[in-house]
């Protein structure tokens, strides 16, 4: 089985960890997170579990690169490690964006109640930024997908199980996915049913 790195680049408060974790649910990838530690975070406001959290120079210098793994970060974090040239040691690299999304969703009041509230230019700014032209223009990437935040930021799971089997060929665990996500999505999403964000 060949080797491969994915990338999962998302705006803060987007559930990339999350992602991630699901993802490295394939046995081709180094685990992230179990179940059981879902469970027993009943109190963190994330499902950070993996000791790489988000990307850093100093861990990806250090990672064992005879295996495959599912990284997460931010778009300036992807960027810092690759101006360090810590990146170029990751073979067959892939990147997932998670796409900014629209705005009285979901997703967009868990993006704002971790960062803060943007303008419109700052909300398309990050659109922008966060987008495989973007991402081939500045890192030189080009084995790259683009998720929308809708296939995840909901109660069913289905649609990213899909989204990752036919777009990525990345055949998850069902059942473990689901499992992590109902914790998840009730933890994280769920209470901001009775948020409102102007």
């Amino acid at each position: 089985m060949q080797q491969r790195n994915i990338f999962v680049l998302f705006y803060p408060g987007l559930g990339g960890n999350h992602l991630a974790n699901m993802l490295s649910t394939d046995s081709t990838f180094l685990p992230r997170g179990s179940i059981e530690q879902y469970q027993q975070a009943k109190d963190k406001p994330h499902v950070h579990f993996s000791p790489i959290k988000n990307l850093t120079v100093q861990q990806i210098q250090q990672v064992d690169i005879g295996i495959s793994h599912v990284f997460c970060g931010h778009w300036a974090e992807y960027n810092w490690c690759r101006l360090n040239h810590a990146i170029d040691r990751i073979p067959n690299r892939q990147i997932l964006i998670v796409k900014i999304p629209d705005k009285q969703t979901a997703a967009h009041q868990r993006m704002v109640k971790y960062t803060c509230q943007l303008t419109d230019y700052l909300h398309e700014e990050q659109r922008s930024l966060y987008s495989i032209d973007v991402i081939q223009r500045m890192f030189g990437e080009h084995d790259i997908f683009e998720m929308d935040t809708d296939l995840f930021f909901q109660p069913s799971v289905t649609g990213f199980l899909d989204f990752a089997q036919d777009e990525m060929a990345i055949g998850l665990d069902r059942t473990r996915c689901q499992s992590m996500h109902d914790i998840w999505y009730n933890r994280m999403v769920v209470p901001l049913a009775n948020v409102h964000i102007d």
